[in-house]
């Protein structure tokens, strides 16, 4: 009997032990996954590990505090953060306590020890935001632009500027690469973002837009990051780029053909415009829209009677010239018809080409994960099964389990936008941890 009741006895202090060891783990898996977050709040590799150390005293000191279970001698160690050279970095914490004994005293064991340790990975991430500017933006009442500008600014505030590498690129009737994705970025992407304008006249370039991003991203060295595209628009696609035939006699005629050139419609597909430079001038740019290509005598400085020249629509698009690769259908989904001057033609054409284009950078070798943001509040919204299909959010009709998967988020209107943007950097900081 003294026998089993010393192993009784002995068994209490034990669970005892067991039972503050597991308190004491929660608290250590819990700092070392907020000091993983707390990465993105540094600006240089010292700032870094103070805010880790920060981070981890005050989760410690919430979930494990002094003297917590009648424990003593409670100590972590500083925080370790180790560049694993694949693109990622382990933070690793540690930490022990004392639980005194009850009924081993008798015995001379006056206390027990107890230690955790954890250590969570965090991966770097490459990423290009793509920003609509498109008119609708400052024809809704309110005018939405500005709350775009505060949650894009907010979004950016997620990722490590030491390591992370984070672009932009806007689009309206045509598209920019406006910050190469890089490191450092959060002043230089804040003040560009503050210097952006949307205007009224700027179309939808949708296709064009997300290239740019994908090409942003294709020429990053293969260094183990996720590879993200964050595409936020309004409104559906009404304007695409192409090499079209193009007349060279009458007015107006251009000196050469085929010519590179947007042709756009309206919203509700009344109308037609063209041809214009893809590219838009850098920002901010007085009226991206007009900005008419060369060598086209009798071409309107408006490019009212641009849609004039055109005499055909090419059966393929090859965003980087008529002699280059990849090749992309104008066919798909939305089937488009053979009237050059039926806006209706136009917004197919640029409809399927948004789904060719986050297909090829979702299938490319950098297995881009694409994370779509629509915004309602106007009359033509957002379009909820284009940018379903978009991101291949498994809500999609078309998803594809063998490629990346993403999700669409929808903002009823621009008060929505911070939620919209926070739960895309939730999903990454989720997939880098």
């Amino acid at each position: 009997m003294f026998f089993l009741f010393g192993l009784a006895a002995m068994a209490v202090d034990l669970i005892y032990a067991y039972v503050v060891k597991a308190k004491l783990v929660t608290a250590v898996d819990a700092a070392a996954l907020a000091a993983a977050r707390a990465l993105t709040r540094g600006t240089t590799p010292a700032e870094q590990q103070t805010e880790v150390n920060n981070t981890v005293n005050k989760l410690i000191n919430t979930n494990f505090p002094s003297g917590f279970m009648m424990t003593t001698s409670r100590t972590w160690a500083t925080p370790t953060i180790t560049d694993n050279g694949n693109g990622t970095r382990s933070i690793a914490v540690s930490a022990n306590a004392t639980v005194p004994t009850f009924f081993m005293r008798a015995a001379g064991y006056t206390t027990l020890p107890v230690a955790a340790s954890a250590t969570a990975l965090r991966r770097d991430v490459n990423m290009v935001i793509v920003l609509d500017r498109s008119g609708s933006l400052v024809l809704v009442s309110p005018p939405a632009w500005d709350e775009v500008q505060a949650a894009a600014k907010i979004f950016i505030d997620n990722f490590d500027t030491t390591r992370d590498k984070i672009g932009v690129v806007s689009f309206g009737s045509n598209a920019r690469v406006d910050y190469t994705p890089q490191t450092n970025f959060k002043a230089a992407i804040n003040s560009l973002i503050d210097s952006m304008q949307a205007y009224s006249t700027n179309r939808t370039d949708s296709p064009y837009g997300l290239w740019k991003a994908y090409e942003a991203l294709a020429v990053l060295p293969n260094n183990g990051a996720l590879n993200v595209i964050t595409f936020f628009t309004d409104g559906q696609p009404t304007a695409f780029v192409n090499h079209f035939p193009v007349k060279t006699s009458g007015s107006p005629r251009c000196t050469s053909t085929p010519r590179e050139g947007v042709y756009f419609t309206a919203q509700d597909g009344s109308g037609t415009w063209g041809l214009f430079n893809k590219d838009a001038t850098a920002n901010p740019t007085p009226n991206p829209d007009f900005t008419i290509i060369g060598s086209c005598p009798g071409l309107a400085s408006n490019g009212s009677n641009g849609e004039n020249l055109i005499l055909s629509y090419p059966a393929e698009w090859r965003p980087n010239g008529p002699a280059t690769t990849p090749i992309f259908s104008i066919a798909g989904p939305a089937s488009p018809t053979s009237d050059i001057y039926n806006g209706d033609h136009v917004i197919n054409i640029a409809y399927n080409l948004t789904i060719r284009v986050a297909d090829y950078a979702r299938q490319s070798s950098k297995a881009i994960r694409i994370y779509a943001i629509g915004l309602g509040g106007y009359l033509y919204p957002a379009d909820d099964v284009l940018l379903q299909n978009v991101s291949n959010d498994p809500a999609s009709a078309s998803y594809s389990s063998s490629e990346p998967t993403g999700f669409y988020v929808y903002a009823p209107d621009q008060t929505q936008l911070v939620q919209a943007f926070q739960r895309v950097a939730s999903e990454i900081t989720r997939l880098i941890q």
